[in-house]
């Protein structure tokens, strides 16, 4: 999926900041997915609440939320965790409010949360987890949007982690014995939320193939959370980690 305007580089810039600085900011919990945490308002395709996944453990504290691009039907010949298969590009985009998304398959979920004043991001914890690994692999991403009712108020759907952009990063998975080889670890990403008036909004977090409905990819989230503003000195670690990003992104394009 391709950037989409001037918007989507901040907000890349952003949620990339806050992979290097997780913990900076005072939050408001959306939702961990344990027991008593607020529900999902929707899913589709292969989506479920797990707790340890192939040795991965939650975050926040025991639970967490699972999506995949698993089809019984696609060629590598896996099973869907959740035992329902991914579903279809146009299936996922409906489920989505119409959204224009770029993929062959795979799965999203929709939890609600509430923007007050003085809120600047909207933050969760993930792990991108993924078959799709060195030479000829195909570029499976995560992505999110921000509705309010059903309408997209973040400019369509923005890609938040790709295989192309996580082969530096990707590590065997702790636990062999699952449908992934490889994963990235916990990561953090935060979504620039104080353009959006106060009020009740969703937000929809999504995995698909990219150009091949083979190799699996999936996400672990949790951890949802609104972030008021960071305090001085978090700033000064947001502005070099962005720096740091911007560095990387160069050298992977020069090689």
């Amino acid at each position: 999926m391709k950037p989409q305007n001037h918007c989507l580089m901040l907000t890349a810039v952003c949620g990339a900041v806050l992979l290097f600085t997780p913990h900076g900011y005072a939050a408001g919990r959306v939702t961990g997915f344990e027991p008593g945490d607020p529900a999902i308002t929707g899913s589709a395709g292969d989506a479920s609440v797990q707790g340890t996944f192939q040795g991965i453990a939650a975050p926040d504290p025991t639970h967490q939320f699972l999506i995949t691009t698993i089809s019984a039907t696609d060629g590598d010949m896996l099973s869907p965790v959740s035992g329902t298969n991914a579903v279809l590009n146009s299936a996922l985009q409906t489920f989505f409010n119409g959204t224009a998304l770029l993929g062959q398959e795979g799965a999203g979920f929709l939890v609600p949360f509430t923007v007050t004043a003085g809120d600047q991001f909207l933050t969760f914890n993930y792990d991108f987890l993924t078959n799709e690994f060195g030479t000829g692999f195909h570029n499976d991403f995560g992505f999110y949007a921000i509705f309010s009712g059903t309408t997209n108020v973040s400019s369509g759907a923005h890609n938040f982690i790709d295989a192309a952009s996580a082969q530096s990063l990707l590590g065997p998975v702790p636990d062999a014995n699952g449908p992934f080889g490889l994963h990235t670890g916990d990561r953090s990403y935060g979504i620039p939320v104080a353009s959006l008036a106060p009020g009740n909004y969703t937000l929809g977090i999504g995995i698909e193939d990219a150009t091949n409905r083979q190799n699996a990819s999936g996400l672990l989230v949790d951890n949802i959370q609104v972030a008021a503003v960071p305090e001085p000195s978090v700033v000064g670690l947001t502005i070099a980690g962005a720096i740091l990003l911007v560095a990387v992104r160069r050298r992977m394009k020069g090689a």
